[in-house]
């Protein structure tokens, strides 16, 4: 383990703008400082970080494993890395195809601007706060409807006994 932490170190260093801040939980005070969020999974489900790098307006360069194609959306431009209409998504252990997805983000500012814009619509309508309470209630409220059913069909049994 140190192997590698000596080499993340020296990569580190070498580039001489990178921070390793580890875990945070202040999300609201670092998203808006940084260009764009890479995620380089082999496995996801859905993952917050894109969510809250979206809620941010951030653009995101991500490996398209799992709910991350679901955030992403449809391919509007394909070649060795796909841009699609919230982020530019890239197979998983393409590191060729990474680092030249990270380098046109860095380089193309005006395309940075429209996936941060269009991820921040997406998650206004998909994971807002109301959203959440809606559905939350929907599922109290069919939760408590099939309690209900069940304590009917039990006391109708009762009653035939």
């Amino acid at each position: 383990m140190r192997v590698i932490s000596h080499r993340i170190e020296a990569l580190r260093a070498a580039l001489g703008d990178v921070i390793f801040v580890g875990s945070r939980k202040d999300p609201e005070y670092f998203y808006p400082a940084l260009d764009v969020v890479a995620l380089t999974s082999h496995n996801e489900g859905t993952p917050l970080t894109l969510i809250e790098a979206m809620a941010n307006a951030r653009p995101v360069v991500a490996t398209s494993v799992g709910g991350v194609v679901d955030l992403l959306g449809d391919v509007v431009e394909d070649g060795p890395y796909q841009v699609c209409r919230r982020g530019i998504a890239v197979d998983a252990g393409d590191e060729e195809a990474f680092v030249s997805a990270l380098s046109r983000i860095m380089r193309d500012r005006s395309l940075q601007q429209e996936l941060g814009e269009r991820g921040l619509e997406f998650v206004e309508v998909n994971y807002s706060k109301e959203r959440l309470f809606e559905d939350i209630k929907g599922l109290y409220d069919e939760l408590s409807h099939k309690k209900a059913e069940k304590a009917q069909v039990l006391e109708e049994l009762n009653c035939k006994s």
